[in-house]
């Protein structure tokens, strides 16, 4: 199978062959080349034989995954990223991965860096929920009301989107007693 790579998610499985505009692979990428022609690293020689050289194609061993595109999941409790004041920590099976934040008091806070362009935050809304505001760096507020007559979980909003592809601060403060965050997802791709 012949893949071109975009710049967004591509998935390669082992024996693919990657047509790519971007630089040739490092020497430790597992692609193996010499004058007898490029292998993978089970010595399985590329489509095409050892006479027909390609530049442009090289084959990797393993899945390839473009970092820059995947969503990734900020769990809101997760302190090696969020860093907070005010928030509790939870736990229930309605929760992702079962674990969120609770801020109990007007005021309480968290903050994290995201790469990407959009932002969506998962949260709980129910009937003693209050309003959390949502800023990325530094920018318009965006205002959340989690009021509502039933409780429902990992209830979705996006925050931000249309950012410039790059690294972000996004701030979130409690409005009201009551605010519960899950998780957040990032989109990095455009």
């Amino acid at each position: 199978m012949l893949v071109i790579l975009s710049s967004c998610s591509t998935r390669v499985t082992p024996g693919d062959s990657v047509l790519s505009h971007d630089s040739p692979p490092p020497p430790d990428s597992g692609t193996r080349e010499s004058h007898f022609g490029r292998r993978d690293l089970a010595g399985k020689d590329l489509p095409g034989g050892r006479d027909l050289p390609r530049p442009d194609v090289r084959l990797d061993s393993w899945p390839v995954v473009d970092q820059a595109c995947g969503p990734t999941e900020i769990e809101a409790e997760d302190a090696t990223k969020v860093q907070q004041t005010g928030w509790v920590v939870v736990s229930g099976g309605v929760l992702h991965a079962g674990q969120g934040l609770e801020g109990w008091s007007s005021g309480a806070s968290l903050s994290f860096s995201f790469y990407g362009t959009d932002l969506t935050v998962y949260h709980e809304t129910g009937p003693n929920r209050g309003t959390f505001v949502v800023t990325v760096d530094g920018g318009a507020s965006k205002s959340v009301n989690t009021t509502t007559a039933s409780f429902t979980f990992q209830v979705p909003v996006v925050v931000a989107a249309g950012l410039p592809l790059a690294t972000h601060t996004a701030v979130v403060v409690c409005q009201s007693p009551y605010c519960s965050v899950d998780y957040f997802l990032t989109h990095p791709c455009p």
